[in-house]
């Protein structure tokens, strides 16, 4: 970064001012009321200072990433990279402003640190970035230096009293100017557009652009007829519903409520293309818990089975407090698919359906050509590590965070202190590809 020494000198002493400003205003606190707004600039200096100084190194380790040809050297230099922007955004959190208001900036350098663990994911595999990924890699150390150059001159004029710290909950563009907030508002307005990726990471083009599958082949349904599937679903007359109207979302659907003689309102949302019931919930809060996870798990079968929802399985149940949330995914030749999942909460003090959520499930089932493992269970099983054996294993089919679906194992085994323990590996080659703990 071109004025490196000179932020780092600035944290340093902004970093100061707040501990020893701190102690001192704290003090005053009794005597003068605007000593919680010197604490908030404090504190809000501190926080700019680390946010420019994460920024800082961040821009030049990704300027290293740009020559780096040795794989192990790449991996680790992104590694690091990625956790620069990871103390970038938690500098930021600290700001007087949310992420939602600023969104492009904390959206950019979240998407930048997502991009640099696939590279460095890839490197440790061996594999440098192509011709394609560099120019990829390049393009977001551009957008990087803009920012890191901006917040340096920022934090430079606030230490030398040009710019005004805003106060905390004030907003980033509450219309102020000559304060930090303007200054970071303009800043992201001169911030280019996050690079269309694509890749195995949450932010690719794949992941970010997704359609719900299971609706592809379906036509729009009027609100009546949304009306009428709502109703059916939740065993009440069409007249008993009230009009929420249609929800422009990813997925836009028809809302609607209903109340009950004990006065609490259930909410239920029908898609608009193929009429089908995505989510519901209710605003009672259950009593003391009689049911168990068990009972939840039978009275949730019941329910799905009952509204035509086939060929589903239990995968695990939870409590939330007094409600046990059961998920359940589709079964397809045998194999569990994971991502095509469906939750169903239910009040553990009565066995009432409290909640239902089939957003996964509309995005992802779709009939699938799945193919034959490469490996059988067996050989597999060789993944784990020493010490720790499978109680059972079946095939699994997992969804990456690009959206990519890969074919595995699921074993699941028992950690030695006794926890469970869920070890997938590969069925194409038999490699660990994902571990959990603590599932049920």
């Amino acid at each position: 970064m071109k004025n490196y020494r000179t932020v780092t000198s600035i944290v340093i002493a902004l970093l100061c001012v707040a501990l020893i400003g701190t102690s001192a205003l704290a003090l005053a606190e009794r005597e003068d009321s605007l000593s919680a707004g010197r604490i908030g600039s404090a504190y809000g200096g501190a926080a700019l200072g680390e946010f420019a100084m994460s920024l800082g190194e961040l821009d030049e380790t990704l300027q290293q990433c740009l020559y780096a040809t040795d794989a192990p050297l790449l991996s680790s230099l992104c590694s690091r990279a990625a956790a620069n922007a990871a103390s970038a955004l938690s500098a930021m959190s600290s700001l007087p402003y949310s992420t939602q208001e600023l969104e492009r900036m904390s959206g950019y350098i979240n998407g930048t640190g997502d991009y640099l663990l696939y590279l460095s994911r890839e490197a440790a595999r061996g594999s440098l970035p192509d011709s394609r990924r560099r120019g990829e890699l390049a393009e977001l150390a551009g957008g990087i230096s803009l920012l890191a150059d901006g917040l340096g001159r920022i934090l430079t004029e606030h230490s030398e009293g040009g710019l005004d710290m805003d106060e905390y909950a004030s907003g980033a563009d509450a219309g102020s100017e000559d304060t930090v907030g303007s200054e970071l508002r303009a800043l992201e307005e001169s911030l280019p557009d996050f690079p269309r990726l694509e890749y195995d990471g949450e932010y690719s083009v794949s992941a970010l652009e997704r359609e719900a599958r299971y609706l592809q082949d379906s036509s729009a349904v009027s609100e009546a007829h949304a009306r009428s599937v709502a109703a059916a679903f939740l065993g009440v007359p069409q007249t008993r519903l009230t009009s929420a109207g249609l929800s422009e979302t990813d997925v836009p659907c028809y809302g609607f409520t209903v109340s009950g003689e004990d006065g609490t309102e259930r909410s239920i949302a029908v898609t608009e293309r193929g009429g089908v019931v995505l989510a519901l919930s209710c605003s009672r809060s259950p009593g003391a818990a009689a049911l168990d996870l068990d009972d939840a798990a039978e009275r949730a079968g019941r329910f799905l089975a009952n509204r035509g929802w086939s060929g589903l399985e239990s995968v695990s149940s939870v409590r939330a407090g007094d409600i046990g949330v059961v998920t359940f995914a589709a079964v397809q030749d045998g194999v569990l698919c994971l991502p095509d999942a469906v939750s169903v909460g239910v009040a553990l003090d009565n066995g009432d359906i409290c909640s239902f959520d089939a957003t996964d499930y509309v995005m992802n089932h779709a009939p699938r050509s799945l193919p034959g493992p490469g490996v059988s269970a067996e050989d597999a099983a060789l993944c784990l590590p020493q010490g720790v054996e499978a109680e059972s294993s079946r095939l699994v089919l997992l969804e990456t965070e690009g959206a990519r679906e890969l074919l595995a194992y699921e074993f699941a085994c028992r950690a030695p202190g006794g926890g469970p323990l869920t070890i997938y590996a590969s069925a194409a080659d038999g490699r660990q590809i994902k571990i959990e703990t603590g599932r049920s």
